[in-house]
């Protein structure tokens, strides 16, 4: 039996998901240290970084409270941040997950790849 496209990109996210819910606690402590690295530099996007860390952090760790079946329930309190203005907070925040998951973990490339 073969999987459609659909389903295979499910199950890969879905793994992702299941790997950084396993890290919560080093996440978000990494996530908190960046922040605060971002505060000691004065850097002008601290606002955006916040907002993001705070979606990514309910769609993540709390899908209950904001998401059913992986959709949003109801629209947030505060407007969404554009994903695409702030790629490069993007950026930072999933490399420090990655960072977080190879040294607590075996280095996989499925782990990485899902992530």
């Amino acid at each position: 039996m073969t999987l459609s496209l659909t389903h295979q990109m499910d199950s890969v996210f879905n793994h992702g998901l299941h790997v950084i819910q396993k890290h919560e606690k080093p996440v978000l402590r990494e996530w908190k240290e960046l922040l605060s690295h971002m505060q000691k530099t004065n850097r002008h996007s601290i606002k955006n970084m916040e907002r993001v860390i705070n979606f990514f952090t309910d769609y993540f760790f709390h899908p209950q409270d904001n998401f059913n079946n992986g959709k949003m329930a109801s629209p947030p309190a505060q407007p969404v941040v554009s994903l695409d203005i702030n790629q490069s907070i993007i950026t930072l925040l999933e490399n420090a997950v990655h960072k977080v998951v190879q040294t607590t973990t075996t280095k996989s490339y499925t782990d990485h790849q899902s992530i």
